[in-house]
C-alpha cells in the first residue's frame, strides 16, 4: 500500500514525506515543476523511472530569479537566465538549457533515459549498459538483451518475440506482428478474411488479380435505354459521391457495387482523387484508373444541361444507365449528349447520341484498375474526333488468374502461382526482362 504526504509551508518551502512508497515497477517521479512548465527539479535518480522509498523525506524550494532581459516568448531558454542567447547548433534550444549542446539540431530533446543527456549525443538513449550500436532495443530498456527468436530486435520491443520477423510487420497496426497474429481473421483489414484473401498482408478490398487479363472494344448498333429520371449535380471539375449500382458489376476480375462520376465525362470503380480535365492515354498507370471514359474531355455541367442516372431491369439482366445531356465543353459551347450502360453480365456500351468536339483531344475507352490494361477503337484516344448516333461496347477477361492479387503478386501482368523471383528484384520472373 502506497502512503505519502506533502507538506506545504507558508514560508514557500515543499516537502515530500514517503512514509512506504513501494514500486511496481512503472516509471514515477518525485520533484516539483513551475507553472509554465518551462523549471523544475526532481530527486536524483527518481525522474522517470521506476524506484521505492520507505521513511524518506525531500525538501523543494522555490523562488523567482533575477530576468535575462529576453521574455519568454522569445527566449532560447526560458528556464535559466541567458543574456547571451547561445544556440551553437540552431535548434532554438539555447545552450544554457539543451541536453546535447552543439551537437546538432535537436528541436525536440527527446531524453528516453531521463539522464539530462540527450539522444542525440547519448550513446545508450535507453540507460540500460548497452551501447545503442549493440542494443537489440536502443529505445528501451533491456539489460539482459534477451531475443528468443534471434531476430533482429530483442523481446522488449519485439511485436512478436516467439517468432522471427526481421521487418516487424504489422498490418492491422494491433501491436501484434503478422506471423503471430492468430486472433485477426483479417490481417490487413481490407474486409477479406485471410482464408479467402488473395494477398492476406496487403489491403485490397477489391481483390483485384489480372494476371492474363485482356479487353476489347467492338462497334454496335446505336440502341441507347430510355433516360434515366433520378438527377445528379455536378458543376465544373466534380466528382460525385458514390452511386449504387444496385448490383456486383464485374470489372477485370473483381466486382463493384459503386461507381464515381466525373463531371469530365467518365466513371471510376474506385474513388478518383480527382475530376482530371482531359482524357490520357488508355491504358495508362497514372490516376484515374478502373475507368470507362464516355468522352473525356474538359466539360462544365454547370453551363447547363443535365445528368441522369438510374438501373432497370431484374436479376440477373439488371442495367445501370448514366446520361449525360447537352452538356457543355469548358468554358461553353460544343454541347455533347451521350450515354453510359453497365450490364448486370459486365458488358458496357458507351451510345454517343451527339459528341461534338471543342477542337481539343479526348479519349474513349475502358481501363484496369492497375492502368495496365485498356480498350478502345482506333483513333479514340488522345484526339480530336466527332461521333453521333455511335454506339460502342466493352468487356474485360479475367484471363488466367494466379490467386495472387495484384497488390501482392511480383508479376501481375502474368500468370506465376509460384512467385518465382530468381535475382530478387520485386519483379517476377515470368515478367523479369533479362
Amino acid at each position: 500500500m502506497l502512503s505519502f504526504q506533502i507538506v506545504l509551508a507558508e514560508a514557500g518551502d515543499i516537502e515530500v514525506h514517503c512514509i512506504a512508497c513501494p514500486t511496481d515497477g512503472s516509471n514515477a517521479t518525485q520533484g516539483v515543476e513551475s507553472v509554465a512548465g518551462d523549471f523544475g527539479i526532481a530527486v536524483p535518480e527518481r525522474n522517470l523511472r521506476p524506484f521505492s522509498a520507505e521513511q524518506d523525506a525531500y525538501a523543494f524550494t522555490t523562488g523567482a530569479r533575477e530576468g535575462d532581459g529576453f521574455g519568454n516568448a522569445c527566449d532560447v531558454c526560458p528556464g535559466v537566465p541567458d543574456p547571451g542567447q547561445g544556440d551553437r547548433d540552431e535548434d532554438e534550444v539555447g545552450d544554457l538549457c539543451d541536453n546535447c549542446p552543439g551537437s546538432g539540431a535537436d528541436p525536440d530533446q527527446t531524453d528516453t533515459d531521463a539522464d539530462g543527456e540527450g539522444d542525440l549525443c547519448d550513446p545508450d538513449d535507453d540507460g540500460d549498459g548497452t551501447d545503442d550500436d549493440d542494443d537489440n532495443c536502443p529505445d528501451v530498456a533491456n539489460a539482459d538483451q534477451s531475443n528468443e527468436d534471434a531476430d533482429a530486435l530483442g523481446d522488449a520491443c519485439d511485436n512478436c518475440p516467439g517468432r522471427h520477423n526481421d521487418d516487424q510487420r504489422d498490418s492491422d497496426d494491433d501491436g501484434d506482428g503478422n506471423v503471430c497474429d492468430v486472433d485477426d481473421v483479417d490481417d490487413d483489414n481490407d474486409g477479406v478474411d485471410d482464408e479467402d484473401d488473395n494477398c492476406k498482408l496487403d489491403f485490397n478490398p477489391d481483390q483485384a488479380d489480372s494476371d492474363g487479363a485482356a479487353a476489347s472494344a467492338d462497334p454496335i448498333d446505336f440502341a441507347p435505354r430510355a433516360v434515366p429520371a433520378e438527377a445528379l449535380v455536378l458543376n465544373d471539375d466534380q466528382v460525385s459521391a458514390p452511386i449504387e449500382l444496385g448490383f456486383e458489376f464485374p470489372f477485370f476480375g473483381a466486382l463493384y457495387d459503386v461507381v464515381y462520376v466525373s463531371s469530365n465525362g467518365w466513371l471510376a470503380f474506385v474513388r478518383p482523387a480527382s475530376s482530371h480535365l482531359r482524357g490520357t492515354g488508355i491504358p495508362n498507370p497514372a490516376a484515374p484508373n478502373a475507368i470507362i471514359a464516355a468522352w473525356w474531355e474538359d466539360l462544365d455541367p454547370g453551363e447547363g444541361g443535365a445528368i441522369t442516372y438510374g438501373t432497370v431491369g431484374v436479376e440477373p439482366d439488371r442495367a445501370f444507365v448514366l446520361h449525360f445531356s447537352e452538356i457543355q465543353h469548358f468554358p461553353n459551347g460544343s454541347p455533347v449528349t451521350f450515354q453510359v450502360v453497365l450490364h448486370e453480365s459486365g458488358l458496357s456500351e458507351v451510345f454517343c447520341v451527339d459528341c461534338p468536339s471543342d477542337g481539343g483531344p479526348h479519349s474513349q475507352g475502358i481501363e484496369s484498375p492497375d492502368g495496365q490494361i485498356g480498350a478502345s477503337l482506333p483513333g479514340r484516344v488522345g484526339a480530336d474526333f466527332d461521333l453521333a448516333r455511335d454506339g460502342v461496347a466493352f468487356s474485360t477477361d479475367v484471363g488466367d488468374a494466379d490467386g495472387i492479387g495484384d497488390v501482392c503478386d511480383v508479376c501481375p501482368a502474368e500468370p506465376d502461382p509460384d512467385q518465382a523471383d530468381a535475382d530478387g528484384d520485386g519483379i517476377g520472373d515470368a515478367c523479369d526482362v533479362p
